[in-house]
């Protein structure tokens, strides 16, 4: 039934149970998702974050989760981007490697060429709903598609 929630078939439920102690979920799921076969031509994971601020409808990316996340990511052989409507560009952050990317616009054809989409930060400007119409697999860490059709069952909550 639509109401039932199922994974999507290449990722195994049984990566989204369970976490090693003192780890955040989402950095778990996410780095988990990391380690499942990809789907793109090229080779590498395409992911995109949603929102690289620390809290939601600010553009202080400061503290926030998403750059441990996303250096994760890259370290095992993701190729990363994201959208932020508050931060056009990523500073320069101390202690952290210098990533000069801009924010994507979150077209059609640029979801549905993304691997997933995470959703680490949740802006009132993003339109969830066409985020989880348009991607293949959404990482939710906000609760931000509660509202959203998930029969496709292509939404995990981290």
């Amino acid at each position: 039934s639509a109401s039932t929630h199922h994974a999507p078939p290449r990722f195994s439920a049984a990566r989204y149970t369970t976490r090693p102690p003192r780890q955040k979920r989402s950095r778990h799921k996410s780095v988990r998702f990391a380690d499942c076969p990809n789907t793109s031509s090229a080779g590498e994971r395409l992911n995109c974050y949603l929102g690289m601020a620390y809290k939601k409808d600010i553009d202080d990316p400061r503290e926030s989760p998403s750059f441990e996340i996303m250096d994760l990511l890259i370290n095992r052989g993701a190729k990363v981007s994201y959208s932020d409507p508050h931060i056009a560009r990523l500073p320069k952050m101390r202690n952290r490697p210098d990533r000069p990317m801009g924010s994507k616009i979150l077209a059609e054809c640029f979801l549905k060429s993304q691997d997933a989409v995470i959703i680490a930060t949740d802006h009132t400007a993003f339109n969830y709903l066409q985020i989880v119409k348009h991607s293949k697999l959404v990482i939710d860490t906000r609760n931000a598609t509660a509202g959203c059709d998930n029969s496709r069952g292509n939404v995990v909550k981290a």
